[in-house]
């Protein structure tokens, strides 16, 4: 296999910088963390975490990134200066994170489900508390309007941030994943071998719109396209790991059999998605990176990592990030194809 090096985009100067110093959480230098950039910013590595990250977005402009671990941990990094902070107060255990509002905002999700959006030029925060047990998958949708999460009870939980009104679901069967897209938010259940995908459009009660028969299948992850035109999921099937892809109104689900890229030893650990869902990233828990197109035959090697814990896009679709077991990110340029 021919591995391609990591490397990301050119980074534009900032025309500004995040102001730490009116957080009320008191974020503190992290002399511990690092921002590695290789020559002229081709490659970048973002080390600091205790634990594997499990969620992570960077600004559109790339100036500024944030993570979360799975202590609960988060950090923002400032790409520019190199410098990493992190909360020395913060009230609570983070689950998942993502800017809203072209970069000025950062919503936080915490463990019970509450909400906290900080405006990070002035310090403001509204935090929307909620004290949900047993939070087990969480989403943000793509305009930072909306945050849902699925609790251990097989319940799906819909809150509105601008008016602060939550909504809950009980959906049938057992609960998978929940993710939320353009359409609206999208529930992954599993009964009696039928696996189901619900969408929730805003007001109205979840409603099903893909299902098969899938004995036996036990999903370990997935990812939604930004256009809630496709769903991926990594699941165990007889043994072996499979990765699925379903195109919403296509009768039929596409799946690959890990076995036949990763070999027999080959273990999946994560899969995500670009916004219009054409380019699939799968990571592997040893740290081999692939890249599927599902419409253009199987995925192909593109680099590897120390190992894998789990693999995001950027917003642009042409940076992976991949997230190792150590707590550290790697960024990955995809390969562009070249015309003659």
């Amino acid at each position: 296999y021919k591995y391609f090096g990591p490397r990301l985009d050119q980074i534009r100067s900032p025309d500004a910088v995040v102001i730490v110093d009116k957080s009320p959480y008191e974020m503190t230098e992290d002399a511990a963390a690092s921002i590695l950039q290789g020559a002229e910013n081709s490659s970048m590595i973002l080390s600091g975490h205790d634990a594997p990250v499990r969620s992570f977005s960077m600004r559109a402009d790339r100036k500024t990134a944030v993570s979360v671990d799975q202590n609960g941990v988060w950090k923002l990094w400032d790409i520019e200066s190199g410098k990493v902070y992190t909360p020395k107060n913060y009230p609570g255990k983070v689950r998942t994170a993502l800017f809203a509002d072209e970069g000025r905002k950062l919503i936080l999700v915490d463990e019970d489900g509450s909400v906290r959006v900080s405006t990070l030029r002035t310090g403001e925060v509204e935090t929307i508390g909620r004290d949900l047990e047993s939070v087990l998958y969480d989403a943000i949708s793509p305009d930072a309007q909306r945050v849902t999460v699925g609790t251990k009870d097989n319940k799906v939980h819909v809150l509105e941030l601008g008016t602060a009104k939550p909504t809950s679901f009980a959906v049938g069967g057992k609960l998978l994943a929940v993710g939320s897209t353009d359409a609206g938010e999208m529930i992954l259940t599993s009964s009696k071998g039928i696996v189901k995908l619900w969408k929730i459009e805003p007001g109205q009660a979840p409603a099903p719109v893909l299902e098969k028969y899938i004995p036996g299948l036990k999903v370990k992850g997935s990812a939604l396209s930004q256009n809630g035109d496709r769903l991926l999921a990594f699941a165990e099937l007889a043994g072996d790991d499979y990765v699925l892809s379903w195109v919403f109104g296509a009768a039929d689900v596409k799946m690959i059999d890990a076995y036949d890229f990763a070999g027999e030893d080959g273990k999946l650990a994560s899969v995500a998605a670009t916004s219009d869902g054409s380019v699939i990233a799968i990571l592997g828990t040893d740290g081999r990176l692939w890249k599927w197109v599902p419409d253009q035959g199987d995925p192909v090697l593109i680099g590897k990592a120390d190992s894998g814990s789990k693999v995001f896009f950027s917003k642009t679709g042409t940076t992976v990030w991949v997230a190792d077991k150590t707590g550290r990110l790697q960024a990955w340029m995809l390969p562009v194809p070249t015309t003659k």
